[in-house]
């Protein structure tokens, strides 16, 4: 077995090129699988002695290993083997490269855009670190899930040992072989013409290089198509290409600038063409085309009415409030037997039994109709095909009630950012599309939102909550789901848990059975899950498993996904359900493996971090994390990014990585002086305390964790670990601890907001047991253990 370093194992190639070959490799200490870029140090001897390339590579290793982007492929360690040479140890990125013979197909200009979005942000982030990539290609933009990845494009190799004699590129764009002969970094087929006359790179030449990268996207390969093959480099440096006609707006803009021939005309750097790129109007989904991508008749999308065109209005054959239903076999649930003439009443009936089927119907029946297609978005949004629906609703926005609607509470939530803004574009958050809406179906979509956002989206779930149940006064049970939802965002308490459930009872003990619909229950088992979570496990076990069932036999994937999620980052907890919890995770990361929705991409990774601290795999876990955290923070809300990252904390202190540990941690301090919640404003706090016992002592983290407890009076469970943690520190730096009374005080602690998760207090006792202090070490053992028995973990009881 060859090994590098003492370290990394040695395994197949995965490629090979200019002086480096890259291996997967093992790495011994942590057992995780990674890539290894290995120079061998007899490749490069004898080569102009003003470059030296050792230096370099020392040099810009470290840079890079700076770098954050989670569209940049991490480096994890680098530095020279006597044996080997010279090695550099990164992420390993399953995947395929950045081109469409890789992905299957050219790319859809929507497509192009969200690769241009990932990939500059990345070259932004190492500009704004004075890195110069000098060699953006295809072949160093790995793309993990094909097409559905490209928002999760990584670059790598930027420009470490990657060179190539003047004379070669010299020869290649047609200059006389008379100018010495000197190295020069990249490949010639995607450099800027600055570069093939012999000027240093810039952060404009990567621009330039990125921009022929998207360009090939589109299927085009002659930048100049009245060049000749042989000429294309050549014609590089003496004018711009004219992109009118031949790109589709408004990627011709962007690119047309990004390929400038002149670099004071171009983009200055990454971050500029970021920003150019983000306050354009985003792409539009050209109907045929995306059709055509996803194998489906055009005809499924078809063009909205003409603004002056009426839409159906059937009158209802129904009684005003009824569910047409008729049992099914298989599904425990209701089923619409037939559509009512009237296009609201039919949506309404066939969302509330979950009827994907007839709400499809509905759609091709009312094609010419706004309903119709809302309800072909709402299917789709259902199913986790997010660009369809938007794709549907987009056109619907400014004359549209019910298309507002079903955008703002059940696809924008889940949608990446520039979706959303795309379906939102100019609409208000006072819009008045719950005034306007039919008013059983906005009670529908306000209390989906609030059962699929949770308390990260509290304020603006209360807000239409209130503005819709103050329409009627009539009991239904959508206005029932809203009562629980409100007592469910409001808090997180055993207290509240009870007075939801008994809520709920009273209200549907009033109700026809028929209208305990499919919907209905699954809402109302989301709400009540996180309410009973951390204060009846098998209540908030069953509410979730009936949801995620539910949500299965009605092929509504958006509500089984969300339901696994917290299902599986419950049971992991649970002696004795870890496997069934590990099972529910890796099937959520199945279904959302062509999804586009953040929110719960980072529920997913997040509690996929749980699992693996559970399973005291701590270094696995804050990756998990480190994902979760990146997706929250360009995605979803500060406040899960806050959530996340501390946990990331935790998990690399348990793993012994302090100094990853010390640069997340101050990434989070930021939080303290930003207004946010006062529970994710205690996990901060108490991430940053455990840095502080390592870097400034116990005394001075105590303070700080005393301060915080003092000001997040209001933080539920959280409270409950800052408590815990300034109980540890007290005990292990000498202090005479009443454990009894101490214990007492938590209990009461946990009674009134939930209990903490007893995995976070393996992690710390993984955490206390590196520290270097001997004395320090052994007294934070023994207070974290018996710590563990006075609360009454499962695991010390065994």
């Amino acid at each position: 077995m060859r090994l590098v370093a003492n370290r990394y194992e040695l395994g197949p190639t995965l490629g090979t090129g200019g002086f480096a070959t890259v291996y997967r490799a093992r790495d011994k200490t942590t057992n995780e699988a990674v890539a290894i870029k290995v120079i061998a140090t007899a490749l490069f001897k004898g080569l102009a002695a003003d470059d030296d390339i050792a230096e370099r590579f020392r040099r810009e290793a470290l840079a890079v290993s700076q770098l954050r982007s989670p569209n940049v492929v991490r480096v994890f360690d680098f530095g020279k083997d006597e044996t080997e040479g010279l090695y550099l140890v990164m992420e390993l990125v399953d995947g395929v490269t950045l081109e469409p013979s890789r992905l299957g197909r050219v790319l859809l200009t929507h497509e192009v855009f969200r690769a241009a979005r990932a990939l500059l942000a990345g070259l932004a982030e190492a500009h704004a670190s004075t890195i110069v990539h000098r060699d953006i290609k295809p072949a160093n933009i790995i793309v993990p899930n094909g097409i559905a990845g490209l928002a999760d494009l990584k670059i790598l190799d930027f420009g470490i040992a990657r060179s190539e004699r003047r004379a070669q590129l010299d020869a290649e764009a047609g200059v006389p072989l008379t100018r010495e002969s000197r190295l020069t970094i990249g490949t010639p087929a995607y450099m800027a013409p600055e570069l093939l006359i012999g000027d240093e790179s810039t952060p404009a030449s990567d621009v330039y290089a990125a921009g022929l990268v998207l360009y090939e996207l589109l299927g085009h390969t002659l930048l100049f198509p009245e060049r000749a093959a042989r000429e294309q480099l050549t014609a590089r440096t003496q004018t711009s290409p004219s992109l009118v006609g031949r790109v589709p707006a408004p990627l011709d803009e962007l690119l047309g600038k990004m390929l400038q021939r002149d670099p004071a005309l171009r983009f200055a750097d990454a971050s500029e063409a970021l920003t150019a790129l983000v306050n354009m109007e985003t792409a539009p989904i050209d109907i045929d085309e995306f059709a055509a991508s996803i194998g489906r008749p055009a005809g499924d999308f078809a063009a909205p009415p003409a603004p002056g065109s009426k839409p159906s209005l059937r009158k209802s054959t129904m009684p005003p409030g009824s569910i047409s239903v008729m049992p099914t076999g298989a599904l425990s649930g209701l089923r619409v037997a037939r559509l009512d003439e009237d296009p609201i009443v039919a949506f309404r009936t066939s969302l509330h039994a979950l009827d994907l089927a007839m709400l499809d119907a509905l759609g091709r029946r009312e094609r010419d109709n706004d309903v119709g297609r809302t309800a072909r978005a709402v299917v789709l949004a259902l199913r986790l095909e997010i660009d369809a629906a938007a794709a549907l609703l987009e056109p619907l926005r400014g004359r549209s009630a019910i298309a507002r609607g079903a955008a703002k509470s059940i696809l924008a939530p889940r949608a990446r950012v520039a979706t959303h803004a795309k379906m939102l574009r100019g609409l208000v958050d006072d819009d008045p599309w719950l005034e306007e809406i039919n008013l059983e179906l906005g009670q529908l979509f306000v209390a989906i939102e609030a059962a699929l956002c949770g308390p990260a989206a509290m304020a603006r779930c209360l807000m239409r909550a209130d503005r819709v149940l103050a329409r009627s006064h009539a009991p239904s049970s959508s206005r029932m789901t809203l009562s629980l939802a409100q007592i469910a965002l409001s808090a997180g308490t055993r207290a509240a848990y009870a007075e939801g459930k008994k809520t709920w009872d009273a209200l549907v003990s009033t109700e026809p059975r028929g209208e305990q619909s499919p919907l209905v229950t699954i809402i109302r088992s989301l709400l009540l899950g996180p309410l009973a979570f951390r204060t009846d496990d098998h209540a908030a076990r069953a509410s979730f498993e009936h949801a995620g069932n539910l949500g299965a036999q009605t092929g509504a994937t958006l509500f089984e996904a969300r339901s696994l999620s917290s299902l599986g980052g419950m049971l992991v907890e649970v002696p004795g359900r870890f496997e069934q919890g590990r099972a529910a995770l890796e099937r959520v990361t199945a279904l959302l493996l062509h999804a586009d929705a953040p929110s719960l991409e980072h529920l997913a990774a997040h509690n996929r971090g749980v699992a693996l601290v559970v399973e005291r795999q701590f270094a696995s876990a804050a990756r998990q994390f480190r994902r979760a955290r990146e997706v929250a923070a360009g995605e979803v809300t500060m406040e899960l990014e806050l959530l996340s990252g501390s946990e990331e904390v935790q998990a690399r202190l348990a793993a012994g990585d302090f100094d990853e540990a010390r640069a997340v941690a101050k990434r989070l301090e930021v939080a303290r002086s930003l207004k946010v919640a006062p529970r994710e404003a205690m996990i901060v706090a108490i991430a940053c305390a455990l840095v502080r016992v390592l870097d400034d002592g116990v005394a001075v983290a105590r303070a700080d964790l005393g301060a915080a407890i003092s000001t997040y009076q209001d933080a539920r469970d959280t409270l409950l670990l800052a408590k815990a943690l300034d109980l540890i520190f007290a005990s292990a730096s000498g202090e005479e601890v009443d454990w009894l009374a101490r214990a007492a005080e938590l209990h009461r602690t946990a009674e009134e907001h939930g209990y903490a998760p007893f995995y976070w207090f393996e992690a710390t006792r993984a955490f206390v047991a590196r520290l270097p202090d001997e004395k320090l070490r052994d007294a934070a053992i023994h207070a974290v253990d018996r710590l563990l028995v006075l609360l009454g973990s499962p695991k010390a009881q065994t």
